[in-house]
Order: C-alpha cells, then structure tokens, then sequence
C-alpha cells in the first residue's frame, strides 16, 4: 500500500527523487520488505469523501491507510499539486504527528487557480482548485514544508534546456520570495524525470575538506556531518572530498578513497541529501613526486581528465605556468584553486590571465567573493569574476568556524544569475559528467579587460 493513488497517470510518484531531502532514510518502492528503513513517505494529490477520480483518495481511507502504516514506520504524507482540498486531512495527520509537505505549482498559487493541464480536461474545476499563497504561507507557519512541482507542471524531459532551467528556477524562486524560506525539495511533474532532469538544478561544491581526519579540514566524522548538512541546508547537491595532498599532509590515493567510501556510509546511515565525490588539491611540489596514475586517481569529482591544483599562499612561483603546461601534457585539465588569496597576484591580476591563456580553469573562494577573507581577497576575487577569468566558485570548506560550507552567499555577491549558476552548477555539472564546458553567459555590459583588471 504505497499510497499513490489517482495519479495523473500510471507511474507518477514512483520516483519522488527529493534532491535536497532531509528526510531521513526515504523509503521508495524497494520492494524487499526486509530492507525498509525507519521512515515511509506516502504520495496522495486530492482528497474529498464525494469527488470519484483517479485522483482522489477518501480521507477515511487515507486517514486509515496512514494510521495502520504508523505502527512500523515514521510517515511522512506528501501532497503532490496543492489541491485545496488536501488541507481537509491536515490537522488529523498533525494530531497523529505526521509530517506533512506540499509540492506546489507556482502558476496556479497566484491565484488559487484549478490545475489546468490536458490529462484533465473537463474535470471539476471546484475539485482542482489549488491553495492560494495566503494559504500556502499559513500552512507553512504551521510547520507544514513547501516544495516545487514546477511552475505549471510540465513534462520535464520534453523541454528545452532553456526551459527546463526556467521552470525549476522560477519556481523555486518564487517560492522562497513568497514563503520567506528555502525550497529545497522538487517532486518531478508526472515522476518523468532523466539524466538531464536531475542535474539541471544542481548546485555542485567542487572544493571541501569533508574528509574526517586527513588535514587541517574535518577533525572526524562529527566535523564532516557538520559540514554536509550546512551544505545540504545551503542547497548544494554534490560536494567533492579534496584534501590536501601536499608535505604537511600527504594523503595518497588510498586515504582518499577510504575517506570517501567510509563519509559516503556515514551521509547514508545519516538520511543527508548530499552526494560525496572524490577529489585531491594537490600541491605543486607533489606534481613533481607523485605518478601520473596517481594523480589521475586525484582527479576532481573523479574525473580523471581534471586535477585541483593548490595556489601557493605566499609567493607567486614563476614556473606555475610552465605546470599548467605540464599537466596539460600528460592529459589533465589544471584547475587552479584560490589564486585571489595570493598576495603577488593580488598586486598583479594579469598573472591570472595568463594562466588562463595556457589552459588552466579558475577557482575562487566562496568566503573570498563575500568578504569572509578580508577586503582586499575580496575585491581581488570581485576583479577577478568581472573579468570573465574565473569559472568555478568552491567553498573550501574546513570546519564550521574555517570557510564554512556553503555557496549561496558567493552567488548573491556575484549578482549576475546566468553567472552565478554557470560557476556553481553549469560548469561543475560538466566536470562530473565529463562533458565539454558550455559557453560563458555573455555579460550585458562590461569594461575593457584592462580596465577590470586594474580596478577601473
């Protein structure tokens, strides 16, 4: 008894695939009794003791179905199209202490509107109408959580990558400015989802030190849960494990590997929305000792076709370029990490440019752009951003008092949307699949290079 009735069609609610759940172990159709986990979430639409529609539960029935379930598992009731006749339910499932989310439309809550879609044409308008935002936001003050459906619930995988982005932005956006709180879980419309549907909206890390005792980041597996669930709260998705791998800390392949299967265990035991990858920042010396097998198994995100390089914190080595060089020659992409934090390029900002003209990807700091790092990093990573010479932003993660996990501040600094999500999710998302990097968004208006460079 999973409670999927009345979908809109056959497989709907099959795959509620919640990208930034913290629901702890959600249980979907395993099939295996055996292995089910301490929670279930049930996915119900209408609810109405009169309307008969494939849509449509009794709440007796529904009231039954989740009192009978709560004997084994935590229930947590989903209502997928904000039909506003769900809400009827609402205060028995409190009283039985269910947690109660929504998956709304945005179009339709504007004014309350039935829900308007082919599949059902000519049902009654009065059954499909939808909670208003007024109600929404009532609910919501009751500890009732809102997630996106999409803004007009749409078959995702038969839009356009253009409009794919626009209704899961615009939706989530809208309702975060409506609710004056984070949206993140998506209920994917009809349960159609892909490749491609998946990764549209992910916000993606490429820089942390999770792993529990490697380096100066994640003391244990205490420090390293911290840090995923503020990512997680953050809205990332995915978080690559690159510890040092320098003279201080001199982390093989192996250590990184273990790391990373061991947080990976714990993130799952632990119900954390996160997806751990694999990864290194390697210092320049360790480029010299270390084999190129070795440093493949670096790769950042796990592809091996990319490697994170560590700018030196002091001086600015003359043959960093001749390594971007080098590593290029071997067959991996140089990304060089927080240049903007190095007081010879903050003096001379043009040393950037040319390492981006010998090949290598730019990463700055999250805590760099929104001025954790001081004013000076901070209008060296602005001047940086303006010049179109970076292309990734990292948190660098360490612990919760050293760059603390998160990308979000970084991105309102940037204030350019297309920007901002083409260095935290468009680009990082090509690095994991290993796909070609898609063109830069083109700025509206922008100054002479010079110009930018030097402050002007």
């Amino acid at each position: 008894m999973s409670g999927r009735q009345g979908d809109h069609r056959e497989e709907e609610g099959r795959d509620r695939r919640s990208r930034r759940s913290t629901w702890e172990d959600e249980v979907q159709d395993h099939g295996d009794q055996s292995s089910v986990s301490r929670s279930l979430v049930l996915c119900y639409h209408a609810v109405s003791p009169s309307w008969e529609h494939r849509l449509c539960i009794p709440p007796d029935l529904l009231l039954r179905q989740v009192r009978a379930l709560s004997r084994f598992w935590t229930v947590h009731a989903t209502f997928d199209d904000a039909f506003r006749n769900a809400a009827t339910v609402f205060p028995a499932l409190e009283r039985l202490g269910v947690t109660i989310q929504i998956f709304v439309c945005t179009r339709y809550a504007r004014a309350g509107a039935p829900l308007s879609i082919p599949e059902l044409v000519g049902d009654d308008p009065v059954q499909l109408a939808t909670m208003s935002w007024d109600e929404l936001r009532e609910h919501a003050n009751r500890g009732v959580r809102i997630g996106s459906h999409a803004v007009s619930h749409p078959h995702l995988t038969r839009l356009s990558d253009a409009e794919l982005q626009g209704q899961l932005r615009d939706s989530k956006g809208e309702i975060e400015a409506e609710l004056g709180r984070r949206c993140r879980e998506l209920a994917y419309p009809y349960g159609e989802q892909d490749e491609r549907v998946r990764r549209s909206d992910d916000v993606i890390d490429l820089h942390s030190h999770i792993l529990p005792g490697l380096d100066d980041g994640a003391v244990d597996l205490a420090d390293a849960l911290e840090i995923a669930r503020a990512a997680a709260a953050d809205g990332i998705t995915a978080i690559a494990a690159t510890p040092h791998v320098r003279e201080d800390y001199p982390t093989t392949a192996d250590a990184m590997e273990s790391g990373v299967r061991y947080l990976r265990a714990a993130l799952e035991r632990e119900g954390i929305g996160i997806e751990l990858l694999p990864g290194g920042e390697v210092s320049l010396e360790q480029l010299d000792r270390l084999s190129h097998d070795e440093l493949r198994r670096f790769g950042l995100a796990g592809n091996s076709n990319f490697l994170l390089i560590e700018t030196p914190y002091w001086d600015f080595p003359p043959p960093l370029g001749e390594v971007v060089g080098r590593v290029r020659s071997f067959g991996m992409n140089p990304v060089i990490a927080h240049p903007e934090r190095n007081p010879a390029i903050q003096a001379d900002l043009g040393k950037v440019a040319a390492l981006v003209d010998a090949g290598a990807l730019i990463q700055v700091t999250a805590a760099s752009l929104d001025g954790r790092l001081g004013s000076r990093t901070r209008a060296s990573a602005r001047k940086l951003v303006d010049a179109g010479l970076v292309h990734l932003v990292g948190s660098d993660a360490h612990t919760a008092g050293i760059r603390d996990a998160g990308l979000s501040g970084a991105c309102k600094v940037i204030g350019n949307e297309p920007l901002a999500r083409w260095l935290t999710e468009s680009v990082p998302a090509a690095i994991v699949r290993n796909e070609p990097l898609p063109p830069r968004p083109t700025p509206t208006r922008r100054p002479g290079l010079l110009a930018r460079l030097l402050g002007g």
